[in-house]
């Protein structure tokens, strides 16, 4: 069944930052969403962590690592929700 919305995190080389805002999405109470990270080719371990999660509501896509707008519409390419909502990597919900 069609998410209500799908939430869109690019992100680059942010392994530092990205597990919180990866927490704070699916930690909310209304479940009703698809979260697509999409990687922008990180050369540290930002993919390996996020391939470590398991919530069925996430799916981790690479980027063609070329910008940010990029990562954005590739995130777009694949969503089904609804409606569309983006969060950076550095921020949380």
């Amino acid at each position: 069944m069609r998410p209500f919305f799908s939430i869109i995190v690019p992100t680059k080389n942010r392994r530092e930052m990205i597990e919180k805002c990866i927490d704070s999405i699916l930690n909310q109470t209304f479940i009703d969403f698809e979260l697509i990270a999409v990687n922008d080719h990180s050369t540290d371990d930002t993919l390996e962590f996020l391939q470590t999660i398991n919530d069925n509501r996430l799916q981790v896509i690479l980027s063609s690592g070329t910008e940010r707008s990029a990562a954005l519409n590739s995130g777009l390419d694949i969503s089904e929700g609804r409606y569309i909502c983006f969060v950076a990597d550095d921020d949380y919900i």
